[in-house]
């Protein structure tokens, strides 16, 4: 409910989605959407985001969330951008995120200009 409040009130809206429920907003059709897919660098970050937000995972979990991310993959060409979100390049993610979308963005090092 308050996503679709978010949606009729701004021109503006982000919200973090699983990628079947942005499919899911992309195939109702009235309202405008641009929707990035944020990807993993790769498989090996994601394990270790994993390792390292879990503690002492259990196996089976991890192969499991393994098993959805690839699925998740899977449905990246749905989507109209695809960013990767490497470990530690916050900044290179948001441009990329504002490019995609027409937005200026500053960077630090033109802020301390």
């Amino acid at each position: 409910a308050a996503l679709n409040d978010s949606l009729r009130k701004y021109d503006i809206v982000f919200a973090v989605l699983d990628p079947r429920g942005a499919h899911a907003l992309l195939a109702r059709g009235d309202i405008k959407l641009e929707v990035i897919f944020l990807m993993p660098g790769s498989l090996d970050d994601l394990r270790r985001r994993l390792v390292e937000r879990g503690g002492d995972v259990a196996a089976a979990e991890f192969h499991s969330r393994v098993g959805e991310v690839r699925e998740e993959l899977a449905l990246a060409d749905k989507f109209h951008y695809r960013v990767e979100n490497h470990e530690g390049k916050l900044e290179q993610t948001l441009l990329a995120i504002s490019g995609a979308l027409g937005i200026k963005m500053k960077t630090a090092s033109e802020e301390n200009v």
